[in-house]
């Protein structure tokens, strides 16, 4: 089973003489559906002359201490026309950084061009910890609308959320976010800004 790109797991089911084991990982709140930081758990299961019945999970590898930090995540506005994804940094990316995209594209939108590789994007920005907003030109992924099928909570109009020297402020007019180094965006379904 492949967990993350390059990344292989043991297989979840097992034969163990005439017994099965049944081994998962172990998601704490926050985790990235890629990357469980619990640990893993298992269990047996046995034939009891009509069906198969299972034991009890027991703790199999240990977690991953906890940082202190946020884990990667996703949010969204309250109208769902804007989707984010962040990363606190050290375990899950280089540096701290914020995807957003939004599902009615950018206005005004950028120069289309020519992707080796995946489709060419006029949906989404990106903000490093520190540095600019870049548009990236190619994707071959759903990116921050991945958020959507996996529960993304909502930043609700007024509120705020921060991370890794990122910070975003949600309003009825659209999404506000700028870094440590002062430089950020502007998103909104009639038009976008970087400055």
């Amino acid at each position: 089973m492949l967990a993350q790109p390059g990344v292989f797991v043991d297989p979840p089911l097992v034969a163990v003489g005439s017994e099965i084991q049944e081994t998962r990982p172990v998601f704490r709140s926050g985790d990235n559906r890629c990357d469980p930081s619990g640990g893993s758990r298992s269990r047996v299961w046995r034939w009891n002359g009509s069906r198969l019945t299972a034991g009890p999970w027991n703790q199999g590898k240990p977690g991953n201490a906890p940082t202190g930090r946020a884990a990667a995540g996703y949010f969204k506005t309250p109208s769902g026309n804007i989707v984010c994804f962040h990363s606190p940094g050290p375990k899950d990316m280089p540096e701290a950084l914020l995807v957003c995209g939004i599902k009615s594209g950018l206005n005004p939108a950028p120069p289309r061009r020519t992707c080796r590789e995946g489709d060419p994007v006029s949906d989404r920005v990106v903000l490093p910890a520190a540095g600019p907003v870049q548009v990236p030109p190619c994707a071959g992924d759903p990116g921050p609308f991945l958020g959507l099928q996996v529960g993304a909570r909502v930043l609700a109009y007024g509120q705020a959320w921060s991370d890794g020297g990122i910070r975003c402020e949600s309003a009825i007019t659209g999404l506000t976010c700028r870094n440590s180094s002062g430089r950020g965006f502007f998103l909104s379904r009639e038009s976008w800004r970087s400055f």
